[in-house]
């Protein structure tokens, strides 16, 4: 494994502290690239700090768990846990899904998601 690595998954497991859990959503802007694409869309800090806000307006409870991290260089694969309360019933439950984030000089180039759709309660 090599610094870049760890480095990279580093900055993952931030972002998704920070933004996610913290609600810190100042971080957004110094993590995600000018260039960045959610699923091969082009998208902007402030609208990733929109969606960021939208998913704790949903699920205000809202807490993300690594259950796997893996880095090779620029590379980061994680498979995530998001546990919340489903407002609509008021029932715990959770979410799950991989992501294989780009990292580029430090800024989230591109980060391409699976899963996390499905809330289980």
């Amino acid at each position: 494994m090599s610094q870049t690595s760890d480095t990279n998954k580093a900055l993952t497991v931030r972002f998704f502290e920070q933004v996610f859990n913290q609600q810190n959503y100042d971080v957004t802007a110094t993590l995600i690239s000018p260039d960045y694409k959610y699923n091969g869309t082009p998208t902007s800090a402030d609208g990733t700090i929109a969606w960021a806000k939208m998913l704790r307006q949903k699920y205000p409870d809202l807490h993300f768990v690594f259950e796997t991290i893996l880095g090779e260089d620029e590379k980061v694969a994680f498979r995530w846990r998001m546990t919340a309360t489903d407002q609509a019933s008021g029932k715990m439950g959770y979410v799950v899904g991989t992501n294989i984030i780009v990292w580029v000089d430090g800024k989230a180039l591109s980060n391409d998601q699976s899963g996390g759709t499905d809330f289980i309660p």
